[in-house]
C-alpha cells in the first residue's frame, strides 16, 4: 500500500493535509495494520518500486468534514476512493463514505469521532 494521499472532491476542490486536522491517513494505516496484520499487508511509505505481479491498493481521501468542537461540532465525514492495481492495471475499485452524528459520551473529541468512523471494521452495503 503506497502512501495515502488527498484527492479532489466531487465539487472539484483539491484536498491537502491542511484540510485534515486529524491525520486521517495515519488512522487508515493503523486500521489496516491492526485488522490485517503481518504478513498479509506491507505498508510502504512511498510509491512501490519494481512491484510485479503483486496487487497494490491505492487509497486517496476525496472528502473530509471535520468541524472542531467534538460532539458539539456537528457531523464528521470521511470519504475515500481506492483502486486495487496489479501490474499497473486497475482490477477493482471502491468508494466509501462514512459519517457520524456524534452522541454524548466517549469518544467526544473531534479526532476520536473521525477515528471511529475511519477505523470501522464492518462494511455496510
Amino acid at each position: 500500500m503506497p502512501t495515502i494521499g488527498y484527492g479532489t472532491t466531487n465539487e472539484g476542490l483539491r484536498l491537502t493535509a491542511a484540510d485534515d486536522r486529524c491525520d486521517i491517513p495515519a488512522i487508515i494505516r493503523a486500521a489496516f495494520r491492526h485488522n490485517l496484520g503481518e504478513p498479509y499487508v506491507k505498508l510502504l511509505t512511498g510509491a512501490p518500486a519494481n512491484v510485479v505481479g503483486i496487487p497494490v491498493l491505492k487509497i486517496e481521501i476525496i472528502d473530509i468534514l471535520v468541524n472542531a468542537g467534538g460532539v458539539y461540532g456537528g457531523p464528521k465525514i470521511v470519504e475515500i476512493r481506492g483502486t486495487l492495481e496489479k501490474n499497473g492495471t486497475a482490477v477493482a475499485s471502491f468508494k466509501s463514505r462514512r459519517r457520524s452524528f456524534p452522541l454524548f459520551g466517549i469518544p467526544r473529541s473531534t479526532c476520536n469521532i473521525v477515528g471511529r468512523d475511519t477505523y470501522a471494521r464492518r462494511v455496510r452495503t
